[in-house]
């Protein structure tokens, strides 16, 4: 079972200024099939401040980050299969900042930047060898309203994560990479079929690691793709919310045959505002 849950609250300051708490958590349950040292999870909070006008809004939103896990070890995947666990480990975890602008220069365009900046520390010794260090991000988007009832979006990925140990073993560390990515989408509102609306977008990355993969005698390199499509209809909504099908698409193309990935899934969600 696929779970994600997000919230967001925005309290008035002072003229323009906000205090804005945001939070996010998502992931898989093996709960009912018994799996649970399977299961795997994220969540992040942020609380900072946002200044908002007609023109443009601008935020620095420090962040608490959390990755979760079934198991307390990578071994105990393999001895313990059968069994339920609702409350996960905390696999990694670490503080961050976001930096973000966006301007309108009307209103039916705008354009946005953030900058950010993660540390995580991992608690196995193992993966903390590899893994423990910064992951910094710069992402470029923009928006455009057709008409009344489309809208267009776009935008530029680049991450970074760099391991505190450069070199393990005498190895340079693999953990480290590079991702760029792009990504183009469509939403649309179909007033002539009674409230239907539609999203759809796609992303393309190339993912590159330094060091040798491994099992392997060069350093690995992805290519990911990513599709996604969301159904909605305005009179299925109900105290505001309002619930959507949802399909998405990956994959992921690898010189390193174990990285290679490829999966589809179908499910719902639901909006509530309030």
């Amino acid at each position: 079972m696929n779970y994600e849950i997000e919230a967001e609250k925005l309290t008035a300051l002072a003229d323009n200024h906000y205090l804005l708490f945001r939070s996010n958590i998502g992931g898989t349950s093996y709960y009912f099939s018994k799996k649970s040292a399977y299961d795997d999870g994220f969540g992040r909070a942020y609380l900072g401040w946002q200044y908002k006008n007609a023109r443009q809004t601008a935020g620095i939103l420090p962040f608490y980050q959390v990755q979760l896990s079934g198991s307390d070890g990578f071994d105990a995947k393999t001895k313990r299969v059968n069994n339920r666990r609702l409350s996960p480990y905390m696999l990694a975890h670490g503080v961050g900042v976001q930096l973000s602008h966006t301007y309108r220069p009307n209103p039916g365009w705008q354009f946005s930047v953030a900058l950010e900046h993660y540390r995580q520390r991992y608690r196995e010794q193992d993966r903390a060898e590899y893994n423990n260090g910064r992951q910094d991000g710069f992402y470029v988007s923009s928006a455009k309203r057709l008409g009344e009832s489309a809208t267009v979006f776009g935008g530029w990925q680049f991450v970074r994560f760099v391991p505190k140990r450069e070199t393990v073993g005498g190895a340079v560390n693999n953990a480290a990479y590079r991702r760029n990515g792009v990504y183009a989408g469509w939403a649309q509102e179909w007033r002539q079929l009674g409230g239907l609306n539609s999203r759809v977008s796609a992303s393309y990355a190339r993912r590159n690691y330094k060091g040798v993969a491994a099992f392997s005698t060069e350093a690995q390199r992805n290519r990911e793709w990513n599709v996604s499509l969301a159904l909605s209809h305005d009179k299925l909504s109900y105290k505001g919310i309002v619930p959507a099908l949802n399909y998405r698409f990956g994959r992921t193309e690898s010189n390193v045959p174990y990285a290679k990935r490829r999966n589809s899934e179908v499910f719902v969600s639901a909006d509530w505002r309030f």
